[in-house]
């Protein structure tokens, strides 16, 4: 019967893993979404024959920044904050290219700027999981078990607005007094269709004439006014201010427009319909929450969910195999070794990001993975070992709901949600963990880590159109270097050798990705700590 004496290094190693616990929690982490996690590193995956192994794995992770891709399409380390940092405050919502590219038709090209106020923010998301695990050593050699992990996800967000001191922008008319807009829209149909009339009528007779060059002249540029101007009003939650230095520019191109039509004896529109209503800040933040505006989603604040599941793992292990060479009658051997293998399933257990929800993060992808793993440990002498694991994860499909807008984009319109099916790339997980044994229980562990994904796929579901999903593909691609320092304790050796009870693990780690590529790949720094309790069920 094995006992259960606990020796003074057994107790230095477990104050000293609960110390380093404490500081690794205070310090905090990141983590990048998307990624899966292993604590295999620092446990073996393998459970003696009889027993149970209960885990429970506390991770925190967050992260403001990103490994992004620069206008010049260079990889760049930016922060989160700058898809809603603008000097402007128009590039943040739909439809403002639009407003601006039909102002600049309508005034032969004016640089004046169209312009709400300035915006600057502050990002920061984070994941905290709880996972719950159980393992059953079947034979010495074979190890079944599951892990469901408790997910809490959080987007800590500020936004700081700023009216412009000369706005060029205000609230859209068609908001306020469509029945106007829609009257001096009406008016420009009717001056175009003038138009056109007087140039089928010139050109009758004869199609060649000089009259019939200046009438067609006439009715395109009717046509293009009326065009670009109603592609401004249409385009955005936004139109010019009165009185402001852009209304002003639209004033006068009406202005020069109206002498042509007279000149050529064409009723001239009517006067244009200006916006009266700036953009204060109230306004500004209650905008993302209004259907006239197009957007239809949460307001810009924090975003914190409830507790819930993630995505439930089952797998198996089988060790392949296991040896070691010891001096006779030596306590440590001089060389072990140990390689084993196995199969993972990842349930569909978790909730992707609410698409309603801006900057909303997920506890799960939703889908199911099929993942085969192997891992391996090398000890060498009292005080030298390497643990290295590996594990490649085939992703399966999905039907998710999504805003279909390139990655950057915060305020997606409601008008670009739609029903997709999603097949998350393809996963290679390599980590290299060397480690050096202060105790025979308590090792110091530095981990390498690489993770690549490969890229996304989506496909519009039925009755879908005119919308591109390939948009949601950009940057969903990423790779992720990550380095790790970590503490170790376990007392199996003892426990094998009879010097003590059940086995018991605990482990901390602090790690964070110095290098990352793809554009969306957070730079991340995390804290794991884990926990491993054993029970046994049967045997002697």
């Amino acid at each position: 019967m094995r006992g259960s004496r606990r020796g003074p290094g057994q107790l230095v190693g477990v104050v000293t893993v609960l110390g380093a616990v404490l500081l690794l929690v205070a310090l905090g982490t990141e983590e990048a979404a998307g990624q899966t996690y292993s604590s295999e590193p620092l446990f073996g995956p393998l459970v003696p024959a009889g027993h149970v192994r209960f885990g429970f794995d506390p991770i925190f992770a967050s992260w403001d920044r990103r490994f992004g891709v620069d206008a010049d399409g260079n990889e760049a380390l930016e922060y989160l904050s700058d898809d809603l940092t603008s000097g402007f405050g128009t590039n943040l919502f739909p439809g403002t290219a639009t407003l601006r590219s039909g102002f600049e038709a309508v005034t032969g090209g004016s640089t004046i700027p169209l312009a709400l106020g300035t915006t600057r923010a502050s990002i920061t998301k984070n994941i905290t999981r709880l996972e719950l695990g159980a393992h059953v050593g079947i034979f010495d050699w074979l190890t079944v078990g599951a892990m469901m992990p408790w997910v809490r996800t959080r987007t800590a967000l500020d936004v700081l607005y700023d009216p412009a001191v000369n706005p060029t922008l205000g609230l859209n008319p068609t908001l306020e007094d469509p029945d106007a807009v829609t009257g001096y829209l009406t008016s420009l149909s009717d001056t175009e269709a003038s138009a056109a009339l007087r140039s089928e009528t010139i050109c009758g007779p004869d199609p060649t004439s000089s009259g019939c060059a200046s009438a067609q002249a006439i009715a395109q540029r009717a046509s293009d006014f009326a065009g670009a101007t109603t592609q401004m009003y249409m385009a955005s939650a936004f139109f010019l201010l009165a009185n402001s230095s852009a209304a002003v520019a639209f004033r006068e191109a009406q202005e020069a427009f109206v002498a042509e039509l007279s000149e050529a004896g064409v009723s001239a529109p009517g006067d244009p319909v200006f916006s009266g209503t700036p953009v204060d800040r109230e306004l500004f933040f209650d905008l993302p929450t209004r259907g006239d505006v197009g957007l239809v989603g949460s307001n810009l604040g924090d975003v914190n969910s409830l507790w819930t599941t993630g995505d439930m793992e089952v797998e198996a292990v089988v060790r392949v195999l296991e040896g070691e060479q010891r001096d006779s009658g030596a306590v440590h051997p001089r060389l072990a070794w140990t390689l084993a293998g196995g199969a993972r399933v990842r349930l569909g257990t978790g909730i992707s990001e609410d698409p309603d929800v801006f900057l909303d993060v997920g506890t799960g992808d939703g889908q199911m993975d099929m993942e085969g793993f192997a891992y391996g440990a090398l000890r060498v002498g009292r005080w030298l070992a390497l643990r290295a694991s590996g594990r490649y994860g085939v992703q399966g499909s999905t039907t998710v709901e999504r805003r279909v807008a390139p990655p950057e984009t915060v305020l997606a319109p409601a008008s670009s949600r739609a029903v997709l099916t999603w097949t998350p790339g393809d996963y290679l997980d390599v980590i290299v963990s060397p480690r050096i044994h202060v105790t025979e229980t308590l090792a110091v562990a530095v981990d390498y880590r690489r993770f690549h994904k490969g890229s996304d796929r989506f496909e519009l579901g039925n009755g879908v159109e005119g919308l591109d999903p390939t948009v949601l593909e950009l940057e969903s691609e990423h790779t992720a270097q990550e380095v790790a320092v970590g503490l170790r304790y376990a007392t199996r050796a003892l426990w094998a050798r009879g010097e003590t009870g059940s086995p018991f693990q605990a482990s901390a780690r602090l790690l964070w990705t110095p290098s990352g590529l793809g554009g969306q790949t957070p730079e991340t720094r995390r804290v794991e700590v884990g926990i491993r309790l054993f029970r046994r069920l049967w045997g002697g």
